[in-house]
């Protein structure tokens, strides 16, 4: 056994190396596996974030198709709502028109009747008391009404 020890002794040296050589392998080999990982990680971020960026410009591209959308129907409304009131507008014053021009006849009716009262004595009492106006006063009526 005496004779194995020197072997074991001079191998030693080389042994130390070995085991060295193996840690910086192994050191090197971890670094390397850990920046290959980080790698694959920044690559799974950078998809993400383009996912991300394709799905927000889909969104974007949506919302603007529905606020296109919505101003189309406003406009629309408006316009209706405008077309609307014009017409309204328009029936307001014809039906306005319309009430000037009966109370205007209805004054000038009352004016004309109070004329005939007032003025016309006789020809009221007369224009009352006929049955139909294309036939005139009735002969007995008429006695009566002028006094003879």
């Amino acid at each position: 056994m005496a004779a194995a020890i020197p072997w074991v002794v001079k191998a030693l040296p080389y042994i130390q190396t070995a085991a060295a050589v193996k840690g910086v392998y192994d050191a090197n080999k971890a670094r390397n596996d850990a920046k290959a990982a980080q790698a694959q990680n920044v690559a799974q971020a950078q998809q993400q974030a383009a996912a991300m960026e394709t799905q927000m410009a889909a969104q974007t591209k949506a919302q603007q198709e529905a606020a296109a959308a919505a101003k189309a129907k406003l406009e629309t409304e408006q316009a209706k709502y405008a077309e609307e009131k014009a017409t309204a507008d328009k029936t307001a014053t014809e039906l306005a028109a319309k009430a000037d021009e009966e109370r205007r006849k209805a004054g000038e009716r009352s004016a004309s009747a109070i004329r005939a009262r007032t003025r016309g004595g006789r020809r009221a009492l007369l224009s009352e008391a006929r049955l139909n106006p294309e036939v005139g006063i009735l002969g007995t009526q008429s006695n009566n009404l002028t006094g003879m």
